[in-house]
């Protein structure tokens, strides 16, 4: 069996259970009802999950905001003017945008399709 490796996730957001509301406190200390859960164990499943999940995004987007600068530091290493960094690397994203729509698109169609049969 293999090791899982340990990430270290964001702390933020965190989801908590509050009465029968399932509530989001993000890092500024804004706060989101997500909605209301009258089973306690349901609204305390449901809140780790909807934790989990958001926490994986947050830790995305980071994670990605630290490679675009390392993109950046090794762009003007190979001798890019720096007044092109900033085009070329949203031209990247656009591109790998336009990806994530095309898999999106066919993520779409493979649901249908299984729901079809």
């Amino acid at each position: 069996m293999t090791e899982k490796r340990q990430i270290g996730f964001p702390e933020y957001p965190k989801v908590e259970v509050q009465g029968t509301a399932i509530v989001i406190t993000y890092e500024d200390g804004l706060q989101e009802v997500w909605g209301h859960e009258a089973n306690s164990r349901i609204a305390q499943a449901t809140c780790e999950d909807i934790q989990l999940g958001l926490r994986a995004i947050n830790y995305v987007k980071l994670s990605l905001a630290v490679y675009v600068n390392k993109l950046t530091d090794e762009l003007l290493e190979l001798d890019i003017p720096g007044e092109y960094v900033e085009d070329i690397i949203y031209e990247g994203y656009l591109n790998l945008q336009r990806w994530f729509r095309e898999l999106s698109g066919k993520s779409m169609y493979i649901n249908r399709d299984r729901a079809m049969k």
